[in-house]
């Protein structure tokens, strides 16, 4: 790839004026920079800032947007009273201690021995989103990423977020997101307070800052027509970093633009460091990266210790090729990947034909919840879709013929799968239900392209009962961020009577709802229940769930 083609592939990422203006700077009447998630102007007066590819509810021209203009005049009242009293910072009272406490006057002896830990407010409240990231946030995002402590758990994380600042500010943001959902009393709440305020102010300058850095890092990668590897990668991940921050705010088109950059700057990274044989080598990026842990030094553990660098490129890495995968539903596309699905998966091979070698490449169930030959078999779907669909008149009849013979033996492998994890005496028993969801969820996929869009089809009706049940046995916490596009998929294709169930899972979230894409999942849902019977069995498909009013959302 050119220093010139990359280059506008993250252009492409940092700026897009074709998107429109806000919908609050439309009913003021002002001018809007369409920066996301907050445009300047709102973020300017501390007023809500709606962003939205669909026009609201209240943008009606009549009573709502008269009601809706008042509350954001009074919203711009309140910020201008309370701008002088901004400068403070999130602080965690022990049980039972209230403010007042900390109100008490210090007594001369510590004024005098005590030095201040930080010199502003702003960094208090960083150090308090950076250590929510760390324990909290993370872990809700990427729930069966767990890497044990003796191969280095989580360290790389610390570093990279310490000494890449692109990455650090995008997780600061996504930080920042999700404590102000810990402060909202329900999914409605829109009000807010001070403290609220503070976090989205917090929210939106470093989502403004990291764009700043990751546009000047691919400035600087540009220059250099083959950079080295660990500067290729660390702009990489704060490529990847916005993809995860684009999903979680679940901000529509967006996504792709990340998406895309981040795969031709993949590319980019395998065919200079990392090609063998016109196969990808993850083995030999990461010898690239090598530089041995002092700590470990003379130690014979059996397994690998990665660096932070070599940690951070896999995770990323994995995250990028699981997201590949699901927006090629999406976009009714092979995945882009998919050629090189079988050296970057270790796991690409159902359980029954694992042999005795040690895979190479990432094992995607680790990261993800999902094994990597269920998403190679999601990706063969999705590639069979798309031969479908663009197939000339004159070769659609070989063409169903090898849809049909395809299909057969990517069926077969997926119930084959199903028996063996039901029976598998090595798979972590709370990942099972995951996996059965995720396979379930493809037999779905595969019977649409197949047979058509019919929900009364015994398959469909088995595999949505399945998936229900799943969903209702294990913690939303899990279920939903594990298995959101097979629970969208199942949801879709629910019967009438199964609807309240869906919109329960999605209610008992509250607040978090909003973080991630349960709530975008439930919006699609309902749509498509409301077309319930104008959807015609040989023309709709599941890409066409994934998609409204032109605006295709990534459910991941």
């Amino acid at each position: 790839m050119t220093a010139q083609h990359q280059q506008f592939s993250v252009n492409a990422v940092i700026h897009d004026m074709s998107s429109p203006a806000c919908w609050t700077c439309r009913l003021r009447r002002k001018k809007c920079d369409r920066v996301r998630p907050i445009c300047a102007a709102c973020a300017g007066l501390d007023i809500d800032c709606h962003y939205s590819a669909v026009k609201p509810e209240w943008m009606d021209g009549g009573q709502k947007q008269d009601d809706m203009a008042k509350a954001i005049k009074a919203q711009v009242r309140q910020s201008t009273s309370s701008r002088h009293d901004k400068e403070f910072s999130v602080k965690v009272l022990p049980l039972g201690e209230s403010s007042s406490s900390l109100q008490t006057p210090p007594s001369q002896d510590s004024l005098a021995s005590a030095t201040p830990v930080h010199a502003t407010g702003q960094d208090e409240t960083d150090d308090f989103l950076m250590t929510l990231y760390l324990d909290t946030v993370f872990p809700f995002l990427f729930p069966w990423y767990q890497p044990t402590s003796i191969s280095g758990g989580r360290t790389w994380l610390l570093a990279i977020l310490k000494g890449q600042l692109g990455i650090k500010y995008t997780a600061l943001s996504i930080s920042a997101y999700y404590f102000t959902l810990t402060l909202a009393k329900d999914a409605s709440h829109t009000l807010r307070t001070p403290c609220e305020q503070h976090v989205w102010d917090t929210l939106a300058l470093h989502m403004k800052t990291s764009l700043n850095i990751i546009r000047q890092d691919m400035d600087g990668l540009s220059k250099h027509a083959k950079a080295d590897v660990f500067r290729q990668t660390h702009v990489l991940g704060g490529i990847v970093q916005l993809l995860i921050f684009e999903t979680t705010m679940a901000r529509g088109n967006d996504w792709n633009m990340h998406l895309t950059a981040a795969l031709a700057l993949f590319n980019d990274i395998f065919e200079t460091h990392g090609i063998k044989d016109g196969q990808y080598d993850l083995g030999a990026v990461l010898r690239g990266m090598g530089q041995d842990w002092s700590f470990f030094e003379g130690a014979q553990l059996g397994f690998s210790v990665w660096t932070a660098d070599q940690a951070s490129f896999q995770f990323f890495s994995a995250f990028l090729i699981f997201a590949d995968i699901i927006s090629s539903v999406s976009l009714r596309n092979p995945p882009r990947l998919q050629r090189y699905h079988l050296s970057l998966i270790a796991d690409s091979h159902p359980p029954s034909e694992f042999s005795d070698e040690k895979p190479q490449g990432i094992c995607m169930e680790d990261y993800v919840g999902c094994p990597g030959w269920v998403l190679v078999t999601l990706g063969e779907v999705a590639r069979l879709e798309s031969l479908r669909h663009s197939a000339e008149p004159l070769q659609r009849a070989g063409t169903a013929e090898e849809l049909r013979n395809q299909s057969i033996e990517l069926e077969q492998m997926l119930e084959d799968g199903l028996v063996t994890i039901s029976s598998s005496t090595t798979q972590t028993q709370n990942r099972v239900p995951v996996v059965e969801a995720w396979i379930h969820a493809t037999i779905l996929y595969l019977t649409i392209v197949v047979e058509g869009w019919d929900p009364s089809h015994p398959k469909i009706l088995r595999s949505v009962q399945r998936i229900l049940e799943i969903i209702n046995t294990i913690p939303w916490q899990l279920s939903l961020r594990s298995i959101m596009w097979p629970f969208c998929v199942a949801g879709c294709l629910a019967a009438p009577e199964q609807e309240d169930m869906f919109r329960s899972v999605v209610s008992a979230m509250g607040p978090f709802q909003a973080f991630g894409t349960a709530k975008e999942a439930l919006r699609l849902m309902e749509r498509i229940w409301g077309l319930r019977n104008q959807l015609d069995k040989d023309s709709w498909s599941l890409c066409h769930c994934f998609e409204i009013d032109g605006v295709r959302f990534l459910l991941i």
